[in-house]
């Protein structure tokens, strides 16, 4: 009935090593997930994905991305209202940020119609201005209007929309 100290140490190897083993084996798929995971967190912290929607009025993207990878960051327009019997409002200046070299868009929509300011390339800075377009001169009518803007350069291209319509009223 009692066990002697050698069949002790016997059970006790035949319970310890097999679960040492699957500990190990653990370990080691936990630690290279999480290298994984975080390699690709890195990844996406550091570059924009083709074609990335984001929401916001100054949508804040990491300016150091690769001439490969586009980012955008805009002040959509100047002011977000206009009356169109009020010439004063009705002139708008909108800047965007973008990698140097792309090609820029502003979009203004409203329910199927689409208004696009003409598409201007970033300067060495990734600067592009549109100083003083009119809203009557695009033909932009009454009502609630999304903006948004797209920059684009070999292949890549990145999108943003104001979080804030151009309201145009008579």
């Amino acid at each position: 009935m009692f066990m002697t100290n050698k069949k002790i140490k016997r059970s006790l190897y035949l319970v310890i090593l097999p679960l040492f083993i699957i500990a190990i084996a653990f370990l080691t798929a936990y630690f290279h997930y999480s290298k994984s995971v975080e390699s690709s967190r890195k990844k996406s912290q550091i570059y924009v994905s083709a074609n990335q929607y984001s929401k916001g009025e100054n949508t804040n993207i990491n300016k150091n991305a690769s001439t490969e990878k586009v980012y955008i960051d805009c002040n959509f327009v100047s002011s977000h209202k206009a009356t169109l019997s009020d010439k004063s409002t009705l002139s708008k200046t909108s800047v965007c940020t973008t990698t140097p070299g792309a090609k820029v868009i502003i979009f203004l929509s409203k329910n199927k119609e689409i208004i696009k300011l003409p598409e201007k390339t970033a300067d060495s800075n990734g600067t592009v201005m549109w100083d003083g377009w009119s809203v009557k001169d695009y033909r932009i009518t009454e009502g609630d209007w999304r903006i948004s803007a797209t920059s684009s350069l070999s292949g890549s291209s990145a999108t943003a929309e104001d979080s804030n319509a151009l309201e145009v009223s008579l």
